[in-house]
């Protein structure tokens, strides 16, 4: 290859790599990446940011304030501050979400402007890289803080942080070791706003309610509250009135308690012996499911007889209105009828007290006039009729016949037992054998003087032969 041949392939070659930098650059000129490192930032207030500030990203300076600069009005006159940033190369990397804020170096100290290229999923700023305002942000300063005061306040601010200031310079090691001595207690500060913000709702419904509250005693110009305040005044009084009552009460009260105490205890010794009981009668509790059922269906039955008694009793309260009169005229008679049922119980005594298995004389009674209705119920074509029942035997026919025939009249094996003599029906004379009567005897004891000659046994055996047999 000649010298001219190899001259000339140099050349080539670099011409190639001169095209290929210059299309790199378009390239990247393409993709809204600024080679030339300028990225704007609109601010509506860019104060006091000025050309030199420190741009950083991160923390790490990334480049300088070029120029700020206002834009012309608005529509609305409106004028945005613009701030032109020469950027390092290695953050041009910015998205469209990108930010920039204006931060105070110190408290006291110049300003710079923070970068912040934006998350990665969002597409890359276009150019020329302007950040808009709705990206933009400005730290609130001390002298804004000031500018809120009047001019004495301040002023009297201004002179209170500058003299901090002051007292604060040369002595950073102390205000860091109060600040580590704090640090405990912010960090229970930090706890406790913790603490606060969960119970945000709990604070919430207390504020309300304290809110409602103090509206409830503020109404009426605090006429509420001034009663309140009365009444409390009032029951402070009659407490002061009555301190050594309450002294007394006081004092008492220690002997109270422990009377209390042994109660209590005792109450317990009945609570376990009732425990027993309670747990005997359990099972009849579970009948008085079926019992109260049973009483809802009785008292729903009773219901109708209830809701018809209204009538009968205004029925009864007429009755008894209009017997009150005549319980008015028998008032008077009451006293004799007093002293004649006094006369009367011991008649009555008579008739009905009776030994235990003996009848009564009014049982007797009865029985006869019960024996003579079942004797005269027969009824004929005439009239009534009676019915009676006579046993005789031979001796009967003897006794009974005895007075009528002259003695020996009667044949003696008929009137004679074994030799003996026979007794006679009540009333009638005993015969001898052979048919003689017998020289009356002494009337036994106990014989009665009436017009029969019997006795009152005697008597009521032949009542009852006659009405057909009786007690």
């Amino acid at each position: 290859m000649t010298r001219t041949t190899r001259a000339a392939a140099v050349a080539l070659v670099v011409i190639g790599l001169v095209g290929a930098t210059t299309g790199a650059v378009l390239r990247a000129d393409d993709t809204g990446t600024a080679s030339s490192g300028r990225v704007e930032a609109v601010f509506a207030d860019a104060s006091p940011l000025r050309a030199g500030n420190e741009v950083k990203m991160y923390g790490v300076e990334v480049g300088l304030v070029d120029e700020v600069r206002l834009d012309p009005p608005g529509p609305q006159g409106r004028r945005l501050a613009r701030v032109v940033m020469d950027v390092d190369p290695s953050a041009r990397q910015l998205h469209a979400d990108a930010a920039a804020a204006i931060r105070p170096v110190s408290l006291l100290g110049e300003r710079y402007l923070d970068l912040t290229p934006g998350t990665p999923q969002a597409p890359p700023l276009g150019d020329p890289a302007v950040i808009g305002p709705e990206h933009t942000s400005r730290a609130v300063d001390v002298d804004d803080v000031l500018d809120t005061f009047d001019d004495p306040t301040s002023a009297a601010l201004a002179a209170m942080v500058t003299t901090l200031g002051e007292g604060l310079r040369g002595r950073g090691p102390q205000v860091a070791a109060a600040l580590d001595a704090l640090a405990p207690a912010l960090r229970r500060t930090d706890q406790l706003t913790a603490v606060l913000h969960q119970q945000n709702d709990a604070l919430d419904h207390m504020i309300d309610d304290g809110s409602r509250v103090s509206a409830g005693l503020a109404d009426h110009d605090g006429a509420t509250l001034d009663e309140l305040v009365d009444t409390t005044k009032q029951t402070l009084d009659a407490t002061a009135a009555n301190r050594q009552a309450l002294d007394a009460t006081l004092v008492a009260l220690p002997d109270t308690v422990a009377s209390v105490r042994r109660t209590l205890g005792q109450l317990a010794g009945t609570a376990d012996a009732t425990t027993p009981v309670l747990r005997s009668i359990r099972p009849v509790t579970s009948d008085l499911t079926t019992l109260s059922r049973e009483l809802q269906d009785f008292s729903d039955a009773a219901d109708p007889a209830l809701g018809s008694l209204p009538p009968v009793l205004d029925r009864l309260d007429a009755l008894l209105d209009q017997a009150r009169p005549l319980v008015g005229d028998l008032q008077p008679a009451a006293h004799d009828l007093h002293s004649v049922t006094g006369s009367v119980r011991p008649i009555g005594q008579a008739l009905l007290e009776h030994p235990r298995g003996v009848p009564s004389h009014l049982e007797d009674f009865m029985s006869g006039i019960a024996d003579w209705a079942m004797a005269t119920n027969g009824y004929d074509g005439a009239s009534h009729y009676f019915r009676g029942v006579a046993v005789t035997t031979p001796q009967t026919i003897c006794h009974a016949g005895a007075g009528l025939f002259p003695a020996g009249a009667v044949p003696d094996p008929l009137c004679t037992t074994a030799g003996a003599a026979v007794p006679a029906a009540p009333g009638l004379p005993t015969l001898l054998p052979g048919g003689a009567p017998a020289p009356a005897a002494p009337a036994p004891a106990g014989t009665s003087d009436n017009a029969t000659g019997l006795t009152p046994a005697q008597e009521q055996g032949l009542v009852g032969q006659m009405l057909g047999g009786g007690r």
